[in-house]
């Protein structure tokens, strides 16, 4: 009985390395490119200039489809900052359940968020400023989800517009 044990455990514990090695090794990773432009959506067609500090506008990077977005951001900025040996950050403010894109630094130059709303009157205001928005496509269509909260999946490109806005709400 002590033999059957024995052996069993053996296999067992064989299943279960071959099982834990094949998902490192088989982890699903694939190059993702991070696009990172300036846009003004007070202007039809919105004007779209490219941050002149990165080269190509572009930094692509290998991650695994389970990574964030954030993180996603975050590894890019980090290689492009030990690639340059300028400084390349983000900064993620901390709202509880979720943190979302607040600044970037690129190449040393901060791009921070901001914003100012006017009371036109009863129930109507005016929104103009600037934000970190993002989408995989390049359009003008913003997920409402947060970039800590999603993950990059299958995707091959990530879109992050530094945007200036105005509308009346």
């Amino acid at each position: 009985m002590k033999k059957i044990s024995r052996v069993l455990s053996t296999v067992l514990l064989t299943m279960i390395l071959v099982i834990g090695f094949s998902t490192t090794v088989f982890a699903s990773s694939h190059s993702v490119t991070v696009h990172i432009a300036k846009r003004d959506t007070r202007t039809t067609p919105y004007t779209v200039t490219a941050f002149t500090e990165l080269p190509g506008q572009t930094i692509t990077i290998t991650v695994d489809s389970g990574d964030t977005l954030q993180d996603v951001v975050d590894d890019a900025l980090d290689q492009q900052t030990n690639t340059s040996g300028t400084t390349f950050s983000a900064g993620w403010v901390d709202a509880g359940t979720y943190e979302y894109l607040d600044s970037m630094t690129l190449a040393g130059q901060p791009y921070a968020g901001s914003y100012t709303i006017v009371n036109w009157g009863t129930n109507q205001h005016k929104y103009t400023g600037t934000a970190w928005v993002w989408n995989y496509s390049g359009g003008s269509d913003y997920p409402s989800d947060y970039m800590n909260q999603t993950t990059i999946g299958a995707h091959t490109d990530l879109y992050l517009y530094y945007e200036t806005s105005e509308f009346i709400y």
